[in-house]
C-alpha cells in the first residue's frame, strides 16, 4: 500500500513537471532539441509523451557511440582525448552541437555511467553524470553523483534534467514579469 502512495506521487510529480515544461515552452513559442548519451533516448521519449509536443520538440540526437557524439553534435575529437568522454567539456560541447545542428533555443545534453561498472569506469564512477543546458547562447553543465540501479539512475537523470529546464524556463519568464 505505502509502495502504491509513492508511485502515485511520483506520477503526479512527473505529470506536474511535464506539464508545466510544456506549457512553459508553447507559451513561449521556444523549441527544445537533445543530445543524449547515458539516457538513450529517454528524455526525448518523456518530452513527446506530451499531447502537443510536435510544438516545441525539434528532435533530438542519441550519442551513445564516441564516434556518434564527434559525427553528429561536433564534440572535438581532442575534448574527449584531453577529457574523456564523461566530462563537463563533452556536454558542452553536445549541447551545443545539438542546440545549432537542430535550430532550437534550448537544448540539453546527458553524459556519464549509469552502470554497471566495467574496466573503463569503477565502481565510483557510476552515477556520475554531466548534464548541459543551454538557453540561446547561455550554457551551463552541471556534475551529478546520483546512486541506485541502472534503470533508477538514468530515470533520475531524466527527471534532474527535466527539473533543470522547468526551472530555468520559470526564471526567465519571472523576469520578465517581473521587468514590465
Amino acid at each position: 500500500m505505502f509502495q502504491n502512495i509513492l508511485d502515485e506521487e511520483l506520477l503526479d510529480f512527473n505529470n506536474r513537471l511535464d506539464s508545466d515544461i510544456s506549457r512553459l515552452l508553447r507559451s513561449d513559442r521556444i523549441k527544445i532539441a537533445v543530445a543524449e548519451s547515458v539516457t538513450g533516448g529517454a528524455i526525448a521519449s518523456r518530452l513527446v509523451s506530451r499531447p502537443g509536443s510536435s510544438q516545441y520538440f525539434l528532435g533530438g540526437v542519441v550519442a551513445y557511440d564516441t564516434g556518434t557524439k564527434v559525427k553528429l553534435t561536433g564534440v572535438q575529437p581532442k575534448t574527449i582525448r584531453d577529457h574523456g568522454v564523461v566530462s563537463e567539456e563533452v556536454a558542452k560541447e553536445m549541447v551545443v552541437g545539438v542546440q545549432r545542428l537542430l535550430g532550437s533555443e534550448v537544448a540539453l545534453s546527458t553524459t556519464g555511467i549509469a552502470g554497471p561498472p566495467t574496466d573503463e569506469f569503477g565502481v565510483k564512477d557510476v552515477g556520475k553524470v554531466f548534464i548541459g543546458l543551454a538557453i540561446k547562447e547561455k550554457v551551463r553543465v552541471k556534475l551529478f553523483q546520483f546512486k541506485g540501479t541502472r534503470d533508477v539512475i538514468i530515470q533520475d537523470i531524466v527527471q534532474t534534467a527535466l527539473t533543470l529546464v522547468r526551472d530555468q524556463l520559470k526564471q526567465k519568464e519571472r523576469s520578465l514579469t517581473n521587468g514590465i
